[in-house]
């Protein structure tokens, strides 16, 4: 375990490399959940590019009879994700995200240790404020002394080396 003087926070630039990681993670296993839903609900997608088609006709009135179950569908599977990726992976014994881990850097309170599931939820709601006004949330890293952004501050958390 470190202690607090031991602690060296993550600087910017790998917190931001990290991120666009798991990001790419994120949207690839999206991505994957949606393919395999619109097979379990039989939603007929026809791409030929190459022939000029696009989206079938069959298609096209499924998704109108449907439409606000499949944005509900979609929705919750996408917040699923993203809350079992980062709050699952931030609260662990690992304290990281997969982008964090291969980046060697990890998330902890002030003492450095593993946070709550409750603070990781905080600290993904604040990612959201973060990233709404020009990233300012976001921004903040690079004028605290800790490099702490908005959700940290929110969460009362730090990510430091590991």
């Amino acid at each position: 375990m470190m202690n607090r003087n031991n602690l060296k926070f993550a600087s910017v630039w790998k917190r931001a490399t990290a991120l666009a990681i798991d990001i790419f993670i994120v949207v690839t296993m999206f991505s994957l959940l949606i393919a395999f839903l619109n097979w379990i609900l039989g939603i007929p997608i026809e791409y030929s590019f190459f022939e000029g088609r696009g989206i079938s006709v069959e298609m096209n009135e499924y998704v109108k009879q449907n439409f606000m179950k499949l944005v509900v569908i979609y929705s919750l599977a996408k917040l699923f994700i993203i809350g079992f990726y980062f709050i699952g992976l931030e609260s662990s014994r690992w304290q990281a995200t997969i982008g964090k881990q291969i980046l060697g850097i990890k998330v902890g309170d002030f003492e450095g240790k593993r946070i709550s599931i409750g603070k990781a939820s905080v600290r993904l709601f604040g990612k959201f404020i973060s990233g709404q006004i020009l990233l300012i949330g976001y921004l903040m890293a690079f004028f605290t002394e800790k490099k702490q952004t908005l959700h940290d501050f929110l969460a009362k958390t730090f990510v430091f080396e590991k």
